[in-house]
């Protein structure tokens, strides 16, 4: 009896941790090519609030921006100057970062003590375009919010952190940062 109430336990905890119970419900696709206009009309048909929108300049890329922001669906918090301050924590289920994050935004304050990881800006000039602005008309506010996301992954708000953009609009904090979208689908 014991050994099936075990069992029966750690097939909850296989199969209820965050993305795979997720990606099981809403299911990853096969992976195909999409155009910039594709991924800027489907933001729009869901009617996304972001400031910057960015995509891998080629295919080969790929794997290099996944390891620099060391996974394909994750949400990022940085300064200004694009100095990593917050990453993902997958044992928090991205919890501990949208907290984080929102107390970072309600007191500019804890931004002076916050440790810096690493600096983006090559990423960002190396390996990706942004599609709704040139690379010197960017100007981003104290905190900036980076979320990346994927058509093939489901884009759905359960699988991505889309949804965190909602929460800041709910807090009324939405126009004291700057969201940046990083879309990982295929390009042409």
């Amino acid at each position: 009896m014991i050994r099936y109430i075990i069992a029966f336990y750690i097939s909850i905890i296989t199969f209820t941790s965050c993305k795979p119970l997720l990606l099981k419900f809403y299911g990853v696709k096969t992976p195909r090519i999409e155009t910039d206009n594709s991924v800027i009309a489907l933001l729009n048909k869901r009617n996304i609030d972001y400031d910057y929108l960015f995509r891998i300049k080629d295919n080969s890329m790929f794997n290099k921006v996944n390891q620099e922001l060391n996974a394909n669906n994750v949400i990022m918090t940085t300064d200004s100057n694009l100095n990593l301050i917050i990453t993902e924590d997958t044992n928090l289920c991205h919890m501990g970062v949208r907290s984080t994050t929102t107390q970072l935004i309600k007191d500019n304050s804890l931004m002076d003590r916050a440790k810096i990881r690493k600096n983006l800006s090559p990423l960002f000039k190396q390996q990706l375009n942004c599609l709704n602005a040139k690379e010197n008309q960017l100007i981003f506010k104290p905190i900036v919010v980076i979320l990346t996301y994927a058509k093939f992954l489901g884009f759905n708000e359960k699988v991505t952190d889309i949804d965190y953009i909602q929460e800041l609009q709910q807090q009324g904090l939405r126009d004291k940062v700057s969201i940046i979208l990083i879309n990982m689908d295929l390009v042409e």
